[in-house]
Formats: C-alpha cells, structure tokens, sequence
C-alpha cells in the first residue's frame, strides 16, 4: 500500500474518542494524532500567544503561560471571539498535521478532534466515525476526568458541532462503563478498514 489511508473519530467532548483512537490505533499499528494536544501546542507558539495577549488581555496569563479555561471561558461567551482563536490556531494545527503526515512511515493516520469536521481533513479523509453518547454519560466523564463545573461544560457544549450520522461511514454508541466492550468494536472495525484498504 503507498497511498496513506487517513481516518478520523470525531465526536462531543466526554464521548471517549481519544479512548477509542488509542485502541483503533493500536490495532492498525497507525500514526494517531490527538488534535486536542496539537490545538494546546499552538498556545505556546509566541506569535500566537502575543495574537491573544492584544486581542483578550493579560488576565488569559498565569506568568507567560495561557491559561485554557480562562481563556474558555471568554471565548465560550461569545462566537466572534471562539472563531478568531479557532483561526489563529487552526494554521499552526494544519502545518503541524500535514509535515507529521508526510513524515511518518506508518501506512494509517487516524485524527481525533471535536472540530474535525470543520477542518479540510474531513473531506480529505478515506473513513470517517463517529462517536457519540448520551449527554448525561459525558458531562459525568468530563467532571471527574477535568475536575470542571456543569456551568463550565454548558458553555463549552453550546459551542460544539452537530453531527450528522449519515455524513460518517460508521457510527459508535460509547454507553459503555468499561472498557472490554470498546476494545471488541475496535478491532472488528480495524479488520473492516484492512479488508477495504487491501
């Protein structure tokens, strides 16, 4: 196989993505990228970071460093403010994906992103999942795994995508408590992209 194949798992925050990308990942022996960490990369860039000190202000800083829920909680509020930093960062994120993807050796790429739809690898892609899960299940998630307030994740949720099952070739309901059952549909799934690719 020369050609690359790219997949992306996409989903609302608390779904398990990056869970189940880790285990996709191992199953295929594919080159994941966690987009999440390439996005919190680009707030140490130092032209990015003077771009947000002009636009929003010391307070953002604890001593040089960006605090990200500060930072959230003035860009969550307000649309205009949440774009210009999706823009600002979505270069850095775009350069950085693109040199790894060229770089690497390894015959499977799979993104994990919250926004990957709104990025130009979704059209890009060869298959696309979705993951998705009952609101409830995720804030319970994302309170124990970020230590956050509801207030904080209602204001970070109202920003999220909607999905569109159709738009994905499959879809995954990550209900699960634990993580035996995540692992099986993970390697049934890494079996069908091997069938498809060979």
């Amino acid at each position: 196989m020369d050609k690359k194949f790219l997949i992306i798992v996409t989903g609302k925050s608390g779904v398990g993505k990056s869970k189940f990308s880790y285990m996709l990942a191992e199953n295929l022996d594919a080159m994941l990228l966690n987009l999440d960490k390439i996005s919190h990369l680009s707030l140490e860039d130092e032209y990015i970071k003077t771009q947000l000190k002009n636009a929003f202000g010391e307070e953002i800083f604890d001593e040089n460093k960006i605090n990200r829920k500060k930072l959230g909680k003035i860009v969550f509020n307000e649309p205009e403010k949440l774009n210009y930093l999706n823009n600002l960062s979505q270069k850095f994120m775009e350069d950085y994906i693109d040199n790894t993807i060229i770089e690497t050796r390894k015959n499977y790429i799979i993104l994990e992103y919250a926004l990957l739809t709104k990025m130009k690898y979704f059209n890009d892609s060869d298959y696309k999942i979705l993951i998705v899960a009952d609101k409830n299940i995720r804030f319970s998630r994302l309170k124990e795994r970020d230590n956050v307030s509801d207030e904080y994740l209602e204001l970070r949720e109202k920003n999220l995508p909607d999905f569109t099952p159709s738009d994905f070739n499959e879809c995954i309901d990550n209900h699960y408590t634990e993580d035996k059952e995540l692992k099986e549909i993970s390697k049934k799934l890494a079996k069908k992209i091997q069938t498809l690719n060979s």
